[in-house]
């Protein structure tokens, strides 16, 4: 039975982090009803610990998150940081938290300079070309899903 919640929390995560890319990718927006479950599905995903183990993993990350947010003149959005912050309810030591933040910004920094070369042959600055920011931060965390499998 256990293996069998598990599988369907993966399953369920899995969904919900190809829905958030997409509709980011679209729409520019984050919605805070896709954002909420990942927590409670993490905490299934675990086991059910009493407290669960990534809660102090959680808050880090969203201050890390929130900081850059406010430094960035909000280049970074809020939901990025809700995002950010929840999606490390998926990792299982700092380790994973670490190599979680450095691909994403690793991805998100290889890609940077091909958008702007897009916006900058299109006649556009970059300020009309927004980037969605929830691919690179879901590819990392369904790397870590697969990995616990």
């Amino acid at each position: 039975m256990a293996q069998l919640i598990h599988l369907a929390t993966f399953l369920l995560l899995l969904g919900i982090c190809f829905v958030l890319v997409i509709i980011d990718l679209r729409t520019h927006q984050i919605y805070n009803r896709l954002i909420l479950p990942i927590p409670l599905l993490a905490w299934l995903y675990c086991g059910r610990p009493s407290l669960p183990p990534w809660t102090f993993r959680f808050l880090a990350v969203f201050a890390i998150y929130f900081t850059l947010y406010l430094l960035s003149r909000r280049s970074l959005g809020a939901g990025d940081v809700k995002l950010a912050a929840t999606l490390a309810c998926l990792t299982t030591s700092w380790v994973e938290v670490d190599q979680a933040l450095m691909s994403t910004w690793l991805c998100a920094g290889v890609t940077l300079p091909i958008h702007r070369a897009i916006a900058r042959k299109s006649g556009k600055g970059m300020r009309s070309h927004r980037i969605a920011f929830a691919p690179y931060l879901v590819l990392p965390a369904i790397w870590l899903l697969i990995r616990h499998i």
